[in-house]
């Protein structure tokens, strides 16, 4: 499939690239609200759907600012997450923890989850990762419902060099204050996407669907030395992306069904 353009948008202190095809060809991507879009031009080519631009940072005070950026396009879509492709589990060490239905977090920034009924809590996860060139400490688990899911990552940056900083971002008022928010937004997630990116594949393999239109909002959390995280994302699928009213209630109506309290 030949392409000519290149999006770029921002995960963590590296760049997403993007690429869309020539008129008349199907798009991988279409992005229908996405605020963080910075430039359009040309140069990825085909088959780097995905490719990571490192020369580029949002900020220079927040060297991750969300990696998660749009989780990969907005949340860890088109691998944009890794730097070295490293995900290898590991059970040296878990940062969550699962009873009765109940994910807790249990790394320093503790806190327990749970959904009301009709939400199924799935068994976390532990892997090493590397991120501009920082090493992680991953623990992922969720809870999923029949058209939504919440995900939860608690982490540690392995060598204590204070790159999980979130500051620049406005505070949330959910789950409480001690969590920042960029807002939410809405993004089609194409098939093509989910292969090979650790984050999706592991929702769609436990129940959820990630194709299609796509609500997100994420929510982080960091200790002051800015050395472990809580991130949770909301995931909804939706009919379309295009009515914002719409957006706002699921997300609003999401949060009511979950309590995250501090444990």
């Amino acid at each position: 499939m030949p392409f000519t353009q290149v999006a770029l948008y921002p995960i963590g202190s590296r760049h997403c690239c993007i690429t869309t095809p020539r008129p008349g060809h199907s798009s991988f991507v279409t992005p229908l609200s996405a605020p963080w879009l910075l430039s359009a031009g040309s140069g990825c080519g085909q088959g780097q759907f995905g490719q990571v631009i490192h020369s580029l940072q949002m900020t220079t005070k927040n060297k991750r600012s969300d990696r998660y950026g749009i989780i990969a396009v907005a949340f860890l879509l088109c691998s944009c997450t890794s730097e070295t492709g490293d995900t290898s589990t590991t059970d040296d060490f878990s940062y969550i923890s699962l009873s009765d239905g109940r994910i807790s977090t249990v790394h320093g920034i503790d806190y327990e989850i749970a959904a009301s009924d009709g939400f199924v809590a799935i068994e976390p996860v532990d892997r090493e990762d590397n991120f501009d060139g920082t090493p992680y400490k991953i623990s992922l688990a969720a809870i999923i419902g029949k058209e939504s899911a919440l995900m939860i990552h608690a982490e540690t940056v392995a060598d204590l060099s204070g790159a999980s900083d979130y500051s620049n971002l406005p505070e949330a008022a959910w789950p409480d204050g001690n969590f920042r928010s960029r807002g939410h937004l809405c993004m089609e997630v194409p098939p093509e996407a989910v292969e090979g990116e650790h984050d999706l594949e592991w929702l769609q393999n436990n129940g959820f669907d990630p194709v299609g239109p796509v609500l997100l909002e994420q929510f982080f959390a960091t200790t002051a030395d800015m050395n472990k995280e809580v991130v949770l994302s909301i995931l909804i699928k939706m009919p379309a992306c295009d009515d914002e009213a719409a957006n706002e209630n699921a997300i609003s109506k999401f949060q009511a069904e979950i309590s995250v309290k501090k444990s």
